[in-house]
């Protein structure tokens, strides 16, 4: 791949969102039966680009009921759609959509209004787009409309012939209904329903999925996530000490007892300028700084440069205050900022940008540098944790056909700022940064005040907030309300999703879910209410429970092999996954079987697995899981009573 810059001599140039991935055969064919756009779509959702490691985090599942057009008057504005581009304009008797509403392209809709309220075919209309929301056509509504089949979003429009001026009150006495299938339903209030999973979810698996964390529910409706990987932030709060020095760079390790256990080299790093930490699977023959190892015995260790960390050869920051200082993003300078010169005063500067100049120790040592992101570790725990997680809402489906969205990058409850000047009070707008939220805008979804849900409106009718110019909001959406409404005693905040959702977290691919019948689906109304009501009182219940896990199995040992100082198990999960785990020792024979599998554990194709001598870390040797359930240790090096092997590995069963 070349990335070239194209100019005078000296001229440079910057790259960014640059992604490789490898794909099979069989991937390249599809996109390349795709349309652009349909390729487009398909590598922003497959492979998106990130900054460092994301995980599924952030997830949004919500649906609008049955009536998929809102009928709240913050969702409507003053204005028409032409039917030649799809572009807004403006018309006083006519009301529009504010959003583009989601759809599924190919299916069947239906737009209806409450004729009796003085409408007639021909005063309404619906507008489709594409995923770029580039305009495609429009139908004049009263029919059925077939969606077309690269549509994925719609707008709504509504005309009064008989009046001059019309606002966004007018969906009141309009009564928009847009349902799927090829019949008007019976108008209903739109009945939107939502399950929010908040930032810090964090869902991981390995690289090719094989093992990953899980959400689901328990017999009470209450989420609870499995969780078999293990994210955290390395930085100067932990017991960090010196490993070895080497030319050039040292060896630091976070000893085991500091973490919770993790699988042998399961481990992925993100240092604080991006670069991913190469991993050194036998704790041996290190090389140079930003490398990484995970041991279940060893903990953590990583190599440091001492260019990056200002350290000298002669130094041992081990018995100093140095590795802290380092890990919270801070380098070994002079008082001048230039390398160190072994004053007996440590100076110290950012790592990042070389701001921040300082000899106080006790600050570095409780303080990230400036503009200093901490290394990211994510490894696979030696054993799972199911805890609940916290959430936002309930979501309910109706009979019949359900339009569900699902993506990622929802906020909730996020604290803001309004600020007053000119007789208006504003949020998220540019001009005023304090405004701003924490992430740039793409749609807001419910405004708080004091803890009580605010109507916005399309426009500003004098009533409350309302939409305000997008030009210059952070993001797609901003709010405005004359400072004669606002309240400034009151605390504010907003739910809304983020528009930089690869700064966030992954949406998941698919999910997968069953509708169990109960008595609730017998009442409608009501127990929407009651169901609403629960979810607001207990939305943001947060808590952790450790679920009893399945039980280790310990296996007959044949041909000479027995436990070490861990010994040796395998367990079933729910999920059809098989972990091995403990050490083995002994005199077998190299190439025959160790224990044997029943049956329901079987693999539906032979597993091979490297696996590292417990004394020493060195990888010489290979355990085969067979599809007949035999389990065999092959090795390359002699079979001594002192040596032992560690078995950990985990695989699918084929049952």
């Amino acid at each position: 791949m070349n990335l070239v810059v194209r100019g005078p001599s000296g001229s440079s140039g910057y790259f960014d969102d640059v992604r490789v991935f490898e794909i099979t055969a069989a991937e390249k064919t599809k996109l390349d039966g795709m349309t652009p756009a349909e390729a487009k779509a398909y590598i922003e959702t497959v492979y998106p680009y990130v900054d460092d490691m994301k995980n599924i985090n952030a997830i949004y599942i919500r649906t609008p009921g049955r009536n998929l057009a809102s009928t709240e008057v913050g969702a409507w504005e003053s204005g028409t759609i032409k039917i030649a581009d799809g572009t807004q304009f403006s018309d006083t008797t006519a009301i529009r959509t504010i959003d583009y509403i989601p759809i599924i392209g190919g299916k069947n809709y239906f737009f209806s209004v409450n004729y009796a309220n003085g409408y007639t075919m021909g005063d309404f209309y619906s507008y489709w787009y594409d995923e770029n929301k580039a305009y495609i056509t429009f139908k004049a509504d009263g029919a059925v409309a077939t969606a077309p089949s690269n549509a994925r979003y719609v707008r709504l429009a509504i005309r009064r012939t008989d009046r001059a001026n019309i606002d966004a009150n007018e969906v009141k006495n309009a009564q928009p209904m847009l349902n799927l299938g090829t019949t008007a339903a019976p108008y209903e209030v739109q009945k939107p329903s939502h399950l929010y999973f908040m930032d810090g979810l964090n869902l991981a698996s390995n690289m090719d999925g094989s093992v990953a964390d899980t959400l689901e529910f328990d017999g009470e409706g209450k989420p609870y996530a499995t969780r078999r990987f293990k994210r955290m932030v390395l930085d100067g709060s932990q017991a960090w000490q010196l490993e070895t020095d080497y030319v050039g760079f040292k060896r630091v390790s976070l000893p085991v007892s500091n973490i919770a256990k993790p699988v042998l080299n399961s481990g992925y790093c993100i240092k604080y300028n991006g670069k991913i930490l190469s991993t050194n699977l036998t704790n041996t023959a290190y090389s140079a700084g930003d490398q990484l190892y995970v041991g279940n015995t060893l903990g953590i260790i990583i190599t440091i440069d001492d260019a990056d960390s200002g350290w000298t050869d002669a130094m041992t920051p081990g018995t100093t205050p140095l590795i802290k200082a380092y890990m919270n993003g801070w380098k070994l300078c002079s008082s001048t900022g230039g390398p160190y010169d072994g004053i007996a005063t440590y100076y110290w500067k950012s790592v990042v940008d070389g701001t921040g100049i300082t000899s106080d120790q006790n600050y570095v040592l409780n303080n990230y540098a400036p503009n200093f992101t901490p290394y990211q570790l994510q490894y696979q725990l030696s054993q799972s944790v199911t805890e609940f997680v916290p959430y936002d809402g309930e979501l309910i489906l109706e009979d019949g056909d359900n339009f569900v969205e699902v993506g990622a990058g929802v906020i909730v409850g996020e604290a803001v700022t309004p600020v007053s000047n000119g007789g208006f009070t504003r949020l998220n707008q540019t001009a005023f940064p304090e405004s701003q939220f924490n992430n740039r805008v793409n749609s807001i979804l419910r405004f708080y005040k004091s803890g009580k849900r605010e109507t916005i409106y399309g426009t500003n009718l004098g009533q409350g907030w309302y939409y305000d110019s997008a030009s210059t909001a952070y993001g797609n959406q901003r709010l405005t309300i004359g400072t004669n409404l606002y309240d400034p005693t009151a605390a504010y905040s907003v739910d809304y999703l983020a528009l930089d959702t690869y700064k966030i977290g992954l949406a998941p691919i698919t999910i997968t879910g069953e509708v169990v019948p109960n008595i609730k689906e017998a009442v409608d109304d009501l127990t929407r209410i009651v169901v609403q009501a629960k979810a607001d009182i207990t939305a943001m219940q947060r808590g952790k429970a450790h679920k009893q896990q399945p039980q280790t199995i310990a296996p007959i040992l044949v041909g000479g092999w027995s436990n070490g100082d861990e010994n040796i198990g395998y367990v079933k999960y729910e999920n059809g996954l098989v972990e091995f785990e403990g050490n083995l020792k002994g005199t077998g024979t190299n190439n025959t079987t160790v224990f044997y599998l029943p049956k329901e554990l079987w693999p539906a194709k032979n597993k091979r697995y490297p696996i590292a001598r417990v004394n020493d870390g060195v990888i010489n040797s290979m355990l085969i899981v067979r599809v007949d359930g035999s389990v065999v240790l092959f090795s390359t090096g002699a079979f001594d009573p002192t040596i032992q092997f560690q078995l950990n590995c985990i695989f699918r069963a084929k049952q």
